[in-house]
């Protein structure tokens, strides 16, 4: 199971003050991730002409945190070609993710810790592709939020 993951389940965001404490949070438990229910963010965070999904982003960034939105964004992303775009691109990379639930974001950090053809030393085996490990609770991550659909 990956390690150093926290699922940032409560009220919803309501500016960058609340999101460089739930930042600060992360760092001080030394967390490398930072799962955020999508309906957690502000509204306007995909509407990416107000900037602030690109301000929320980089501030995780510029703290080494990676930042997945955990949740259904099929609506956002159907409104905007632009917010698909962005979607897709980010999820490409290694600082946002986009992704349906917390089972998917598990397997994906595992993924990193386990490159296809890496073997883990503790089982023995050779860690298998994204799509066939099996997803699981880091921690207490709460409820999953819904399927997104990625372009």
């Amino acid at each position: 199971m990956p390690d150093g993951y926290h699922y940032a389940d409560g009220p919803p965001l309501r500016g960058i003050a609340d999101v460089l404490d739930l930042i600060g949070a992360a760092w001080g438990d030394g967390v490398a991730w930072v799962g955020v229910p999508a309906d957690r963010l502000p509204g306007d965070f995909f509407t990416l002409s107000t900037g602030v999904a690109g301000e929320i982003a980089q501030k995780f960034t510029n703290y080494r945190i990676g930042l997945a939105v955990v949740g259904d964004v099929s609506r956002h992303t159907a409104a905007s070609n632009a917010l698909r775009a962005w979607v897709s691109e980010a999820n490409r990379g290694e600082h946002v993710w986009f992704v349906r639930d917390e089972a998917e974001l598990a397997a994906r950090l595992s993924a990193r810790e386990h490159p296809a053809g890496d073997v883990d030393e503790r089982a023995g085996q050779a860690a298998g592709p994204v799509g066939g490990q099996e997803g699981g609770r880091l921690g207490d991550l709460g409820d999953a939020r819904g399927a997104a659909q990625h372009p």
